[in-house]
C-alpha cells in the first residue's frame, strides 16, 4: 500500500502539469492541435499496455509488468533534464495546509466507499454511512474554507469561468461513459467469452488506434468547425459504441469488438480534447495551471464513480437474471423436453444440471454486460443537449 501511495502521489501531477505546458506552449487557435499531438502520447501508452502486459503476464509473471517499467522511467526523467526548460514563477502564495488536509479526506473517504461500498452492501453497512458523512463533512468544509480564507488551496477564481465550471461537469460526465465500458469490456471478454489477457489486450488495441487516428486530425477540425459539434460528435461515437456492444450474444467475434472498440476509440478523443480546448479558452493564463489540475483530478473522480456504478449494475444484473432464468428450468416447461435438450443438458443427472446451471450463468452474464453498455449509450446521449452551454471564445493568440 505505501508504494502504491508513492506512486500515485507521484504520477497524479504528469497529466495535467504536460497538458498544462503544451496549453501555454501554443496560441489559443492552436490549442486543438497541441492537445492533439498531447493526446497521441497519452494514447500510444494504453494501446501498448494492455498488449505488452497481457504477454508479459502469460509468458513471464505479474511482476515484470513493473519491473518493465524502470528502464523508461530513466528515460523520461533524462529527458525531462535535457529538454523541458524552466518556466517562470509566478508570486509566493501561502500554502494552505487546512484546504489540502480537507480536500485529501474528501477524497480518501470517496475512494475508500467506491472501493468497499459493494462489498458491504453499500448503505446497510455501518462504515459505509460514516465513511459517506466523512466524505460530506470534509468537502463542506472544504467550500466554506474556499470562500472565506484568504489564500485558499484552490482559488476560487477558476469557478467564476462558466466554461471551466461547465468543463467541469461534462468531463465528470465523459469519464462515467468512457471508462466504465473500457473496464466491462475487459470483463467482459475474459469472462462471458472466455478470452485469455493476451487476446483481450490486443481486441482493446483498435480503440487506440481510433484514438491516435482522430487526435492526428482533431487539430485541423478544430480549426474549422466549432468545437461544440465535435463534442456532440464525440458523445455520439460513444453512444453508437456502447450500443453496438448492447447487442452481443454470448460468443461476440473479434470483428465485433474490434469495430466497437475502434468507434470508441474515435468518440472518447474527438470528446476530451474539444471538451479541453473549449474549457480552458476563456480563463486566464495564471489560472491555467490549477484549473487543469482540477479539470484532472474531477475526470479522476468521474472514472471512480463509472466504474463502481458499472460494476453494481453488473453484479447485480447477474443475480437478478440467474435468478429469473433459472426459474424456467423446471420439468413442467415444454421447451425443456429430453427430447429437446443436448445430451449433456440432462438436468436430470448431476453433471447435466451443472452443465444447466453453468449456460444459465452465461446467459445471465450476458444480459447484464449488454444492459450495462445500454445504460452507458443512452447516458453518452443524453449529454450531448447540454452542449450547447459551452461558450466559444473568440480570442486570439495567448
Amino acid at each position: 500500500m505505501l508504494f502504491r501511495l508513492l506512486q500515485g502521489f507521484a504520477g497524479g501531477p504528469i497529466l495535467p502539469v504536460t497538458q498544462a505546458i503544451m496549453l501555454d506552449a501554443y496560441p489559443k487557435d492552436k490549442a486543438g492541435t497541441a492537445l492533439g499531438i498531447w493526446g497521441i502520447g497519452i494514447t500510444i501508452g494504453p494501446v501498448l499496455g494492455p498488449i505488452l502486459g497481457g504477454y508479459i503476464t502469460d509468458e513471464y509473471s505479474w511482476p515484470w509488468v513493473f519491473y518493465f517499467n524502470v528502464p523508461f522511467a530513466a528515460a523520461l526523467v533524462a529527458g525531462i533534464i535535457l529538454f523541458v526548460p524552466a518556466t517562470q514563477k509566478g508570486p509566493p502564495r501561502p500554502f494552505d495546509w487546512f484546504g489540502f488536509a480537507a480536500l485529501s479526506i474528501a477524497l480518501t473517504a470517496f475512494q475508500v466507499v467506491l472501493a468497499r461500498g459493494e462489498l458491504h452492501d453499500w448503505f446497510a453497512s455501518t462504515e459505509i454511512i460514516v465513511e459517506t458523512a466523512v466524505a460530506v463533512l470534509a468537502l463542506y468544509i472544504l467550500v466554506v474554507h474556499t470562500a472565506t480564507a484568504r489564500h485558499p488551496f484552490l482559488d476560487p477564481h477558476i469557478f467564476r469561468d462558466r466554461n471551466v465550471v461547465l468543463g467541469l461537469i461534462f468531463i465528470f460526465c465523459w469519464a462515467l461513459t468512457v471508462n466504465s465500458p473500457l473496464v466491462l469490456l475487459s470483463l467482459r471478454l475474459q469472462t462471458v467469452d472466455g478470452m485469455p489477457v493476451s487476446l483481450v489486450g490486443l481486441l482493446m488495441s483498435p480503440r487506440g488506434l481510433g484514438g491516435i487516428l482522430t487526435m492526428s486530425l482533431i487539430g485541423r477540425v478544430l480549426a474549422r468547425v466549432n468545437p461544440k459539434y465535435v463534442i456532440a460528435f464525440g458523445f455520439s461515437m460513444i453512444a453508437v459504441a456502447s450500443w453496438i456492444m448492447s447487442l452481443w450474444p454470448p460468443n461476440a467475434s473479434t470483428w465485433e469488438v474490434s469495430l466497437a472498440g475502434f468507434i470508441l476509440g474515435i468518440g472518447v478523443a474527438s470528446a476530451y480534447v474539444s471538451l479541453t480546448v473549449i474549457a480552458f479558452s476563456t480563463i486566464a493564463t495564471t489560472l491555467r495551471v490549477e484549473a487543469v489540475s482540477f479539470y484532472s483530478l474531477v475526470l479522476n473522480m468521474g472514472s471512480g464513480v463509472g466504474i463502481a456504478v458499472a460494476i453494481i449494475v453488473v453484479s447485480q444484473g447477474m443475480q437478478a437474471n440467474h435468478e429469473i432464468l433459472s426459474h424456467n428450468i423446471t420439468v413442467f416447461n415444454d421447451l425443456l423436453r429430453e427430447h429437446a435438450l443436448p445430451r449433456f443438458w440432462n438436468y436430470n443427472l448431476r453433471r447435466g444440471l451443472a452443465a444447466v446451471d453453468r449456460e444459465v450463468g452465461l446467459q445471465a452474464a450476458t444480459i447484464a454486460f449488454n444492459f450495462a453498455f445500454h445504460i452507458i449509450s443512452v447516458m453518452a446521449l443524453a449529454i450531448i443537449p447540454f452542449v450547447a452551454f459551452l461558450q466559444r471564445s473568440k480570442a486570439k493568440g495567448k
